[in-house]
């Protein structure tokens, strides 16, 4: 489905398990298997597709933003998420519906800065490859001339579509 498109594949199933923990009331079957999709998608597809957007950025920038991104980011996020969590238990604030909800909440946030990034992402991919400063992956052919002119000149296209279809 290509990278554009996964980056929005484990927000949207766990957007599915949110709603339905929260259509059924926090019922612990609809929690498990919320949880469940989210960690069999955090280290396959999620992981896998946050590394390959690392693959077009200039090697000097990523070793300097993907420890900070990987690194801080994501546990500054996670416990700032606990603390929020565990002063509405505290409070006597949180309830199913209302865990469900926060859920749905972050991940529709979750969901457009996906969205919003995409457009961004693609142009860097074009310049990455049209400069020839994203490494082959091991074991590809060499391309020809002929195929690599027709493949940047599709890569270059105005149209998304025809982008995305020369990336896959």
């Amino acid at each position: 489905i290509g990278v554009a498109n996964a980056m929005v594949v484990t927000p949207l199933l766990v957007l599915g398990g949110g709603v339905g923990a929260l259509a059924m009331g926090g019922v612990l079957v609809a929690v498990l298997v919320l949880r469940g999709v989210e960690g069999t998608l955090v280290n396959s597809v999620h992981r896998v597709t946050t590394e390959l957007v690392y693959l077009p950025v200039p090697p000097a920038d990523r070793a300097r933003t993907k420890p900070f991104i990987d690194g801080a980011v994501a546990r500054v996020t996670q416990a700032g998420a606990g603390v929020l969590l565990l002063a509405l238990g505290s409070a006597g604030y949180l309830s199913a519906g209302l865990l469900g909800a926060l859920v749905v909440g972050f991940v529709l946030a979750w969901l457009v800065v996906a969205a919003t990034t995409r457009g961004p992402y693609l142009d860097l991919l074009r310049r990455a490859v049209a400069s020839g400063s994203a490494p082959p992956p091991e074991g590809m052919e060499p391309v020809d001339l002929e195929s690599a002119e027709m493949l940047l000149q599709f890569l270059a296209d105005e149209d998304p579509l025809i982008a995305l279809g020369a990336m896959n």
